[in-house]
């Protein structure tokens, strides 16, 4: 039986952890659960910390208490009373792993770092180069009672189609994005009619497609379209249809409120959403122009910042859950909310660049980090944007890239 294969993207060993001087601690604003072995561990811990973690911690909820939002061992220079106290061996496995993060498939582990830890962020904005992934193998091996190996093999080749096609920086960024969300599409189809051998024709479409007559057909669907309103309903009518008219602006705060759809988890949240809508409604019809073709940065560099930025997003996002289709089936879904994802984070950024008139590193990565935390840090809202996607068809979406990355 062959060894575990160990994916893993190209920066993932410069991740090092900021501790005290990290600008949002992971220690803060959340509950860390503790894993069954760690608190059997702390049980024969010696005194007088013994008595420090049984009053610490919540049992029956299995984490660790808060006070005034932070984790009860976090101290005032921002580091970690049982790693300096009692040794790193004691951290539970969240605190140990964090942000380090693994998808789990037969004989398969592929890893990446959270894009909710603002240092990870900035190591994948900052990033230049096009993303890889390496490999190691191991001695380990397992079965599982059901698992679709060729399938997942059929959604890897895909996968790795969809990052190639992303990376083609010769393309606009958007042209990229539709092209992906238009072989999800296809993909799909097969695999609804069980057509899994026709999947390869499909790929080997896209490999030689003429980039010229795709960019044509897709803006020749999509015309003048108007995709549905997106939003949970906490504007008016009136607003609503005021900027249901427009196309780039009133697209990009139709999207914003659609985030009215999934659980809250940081108060910091809905306000940053409503700064944001604020700020597209006050600049009017400059904004208009300026969010579709960010006109006005006059330095060709910032443009093609903006443009690594994006698809770094949209391929951590696509690394991490497509493939996931093999247990759900729900592939097409996963893609569109994986580039749904980049456009909020897309929004945001230009929306950012609107007050200052130029990128700066630190707000994208806040940004960045935030949806992330909102989203990926919360089993509802994962299941809730994927439950979102099935409303809109891959038409809507590649309406929404044109929109809000330009033609």
């Amino acid at each position: 039986m062959s060894g575990m294969d160990i994916y893993f993207p190209d920066y993932y060993n410069k991740f090092r952890c900021l501790a005290g001087s990290c600008p949002d601690t992971c220690c803060a604003k959340w509950q860390i659960v503790i894993d069954d072995r760690t608190l059997a561990r702390y049980d024969k811990v010696e005194e007088p910390f013994r008595t420090r973690l049984k009053n610490s911690i919540d049992h029956k909820e299995k984490v660790y208490h808060q006070i005034n939002d932070r984790c009860a061992f976090l101290n005032e220079e921002g580091l970690c009373d049982i790693h300096s106290d009692i040794g790193p061996e004691y951290l539970c496995r969240t605190c140990r792993v964090y942000p380090r993060h693994i998808e789990e498939f037969e004989n398969v582990r592929e890893k990446s770092l959270a894009l909710s830890c603002p240092e990870v962020a900035r190591l994948l904005l900052s990033h230049n180069g096009k993303v890889t992934y390496l490999h190691k193998e191991n001695d380990r091996s397992e079965t599982y009672e059901e698992f679709d190996n060729l399938l997942y093999g059929i959604l890897c080749d895909i996968r790795s189609l969809m990052v190639d096609i992303i990376q083609k920086r010769e393309l606009d960024i958007s042209t990229r994005f539709a092209m992906v969300l238009s072989l999800a599409h296809d993909v799909s189809r097969r695999l609804v009619d069980n057509n899994l051998f026709d999947i390869e024709n499909v790929a080997e479409k896209y490999r030689n497609i003429s980039i010229g007559k795709f960019e044509a057909e897709m803006k020749r669907r999509i015309g003048g379209r108007k995709p549905p309103y997106m939003g949970g309903g906490s504007r008016s009518r009136r607003q609503r249809e005021k900027y249901y008219n427009g196309m780039n602006t009133e697209t990009a705060i139709r999207l914003l409120e659609s985030l009215d759809y999934f659980e809250v988890l940081n108060d910091y949240w809905p306000d940053m959403i409503e700064d944001c809508i604020e700020e597209l409604e006050d600049n009017g019809a400059s904004a208009r122009t300026d969010i579709n073709t960010m006109e006005g940065i006059r330095n060709e560099r910032e443009n093609e910042r903006f443009d690594i930025m994006m698809e770094q997003i949209a391929i951590y996002f696509i690394y991490i859950y497509y493939v996931g289709g093999v247990y759900d089936g729900r592939t097409l879904n996963k893609l569109k909310a994986a580039i749904y994802s980049t456009l909020i984070i897309a929004i945001f950024i230009k929306t950012k660049w609107l007050e200052s008139r130029r990128l700066v590193l630190n707000r994208c990565v806040e940004y960045a980090y935030k949806y992330s935390r909102e989203i990926e840090h919360s089993d509802e809202n994962l299941e809730l944007i994927e439950e979102l996607m099935k409303k809109y068809s891959t038409m809507d979406m590649v309406a929404f890239v044109y929109e809000i990355l330009g033609r």
